[in-house]
């Protein structure tokens, strides 16, 4: 396959752009509230972008796998049964659930404690912003590709890209339901103990499984992603490779920098000395989560 690099330096145009212009707004209002909107913007924008310059300006059509790992639109998977196929990005589904979730609770909580001693210091909020559009275009990157790439709408798919692309989509619902799930039953226990929650820390449902599964469902999920884009290129040693950095980059800066290890640090402030919370971090998985919960397996 032949890649339009045109339509991914647009896409990755798109992410710089976005990010550029929320951090010079935000380092002047010295506010992080449109952080995150800017960062599940930019990476709508640079997936929508793409597709868009693929269809109109490029002129091409886009295959089945190419739809659910692009853009929300209407492809023509075989000319001869004249049978379309709709589908809604995942991309842009998981983009837009997390800019809801995201800028709901700086709402509920009135700030992000992230940025608190730095969007007072325009050199380091910058990093920050971007981190965020690296992110994004590392991420996004199999997708823009994905886009990008050239083939024919009328060829019938093989055997290794159909369980490619059933194998990562599989994978992608899995891990997007783990998250939203995990994400709503926190929403919800923050909401029912309002300020008593500073003292509190959440082990039911799938936090009782493991410590973090809304990481665990994002991580997955990319997996996914990583899988369906290499249906579209099932034989290339090269895009192989390449896009494994995409859930691999995610997995790092979960697992290593902004994710759980600022979340620990802090839960170990607030929570030294409590025999409770010292329990459930020995008994319970940090990421990975246990088939069972922790009744069930004493119980067994």
């Amino acid at each position: 396959m032949q890649l339009d690099f045109t339509a991914i330096a647009l896409g990755l145009s798109l992410d710089v752009g976005i990010n550029t212009i929320g951090f010079i707004y935000s380092a002047i209002h010295r506010t992080e509230h449109y952080y995150d909107a800017c960062g599940t913007g930019s990476f709508v924008a640079a997936t929508v972008g793409t597709a868009i310059y693929r269809l109109v300006v490029g002129r091409g059509a886009l295959r089945l796998s190419q739809v659910l790992v692009a853009a929300s639109t209407t492809v023509q998977v075989d000319h001869s049964s004249g049978f379309s196929f709709s589908a809604s990005n995942r991309s842009i589904i998981w983009a837009a659930r997390l800019f809801k979730f995201l800028t709901a609770r700086v709402k509920r909580l009135g700030r992000d404690s992230r940025f608190d001693k730095v969007k007072d210091k325009p050199v380091v909020f910058s990093g920050y912003w971007a981190v965020q559009a690296l992110w994004v275009a590392v991420v996004c990157f199999p997708t823009l590709a994905t886009i990008a790439s050239s083939s024919d709408a009328s060829s019938s798919a093989t055997v290794k890209e159909t369980l490619l692309l059933a194998t990562g989509f599989a994978l992608w619902i899995f891990g997007f339901a783990f998250e939203v799930i995990a994400d709503n039953q926190k929403a919800q226990w923050q909401n029912r103990l309002g300020s008593a929650r500073a003292k509190a820390f959440i082990d039911t449902g799938l936090w009782a499984r493991c410590r973090y599964p809304n990481y665990f469902g994002e991580i997955t999920l990319w997996f996914g992603s990583y899988l369906m884009a290499l249906s579209c290129f099932p034989n290339s040693t090269v895009a192989k490779y390449a896009f494994a950095v995409s859930p691999l980059f995610i997995t790092f800066i979960l697992t290593n920098l902004s994710g759980i290890p600022i979340q620990e640090g802090q839960a170990r402030k607030r929570f030294k000395g409590n025999s409770e919370y010292a329990h459930y971090v020995k008994t319970t998985p940090l990421l990975v989560p246990r088939l069972l919960s922790a009744k069930a397996s004493k119980q067994s």
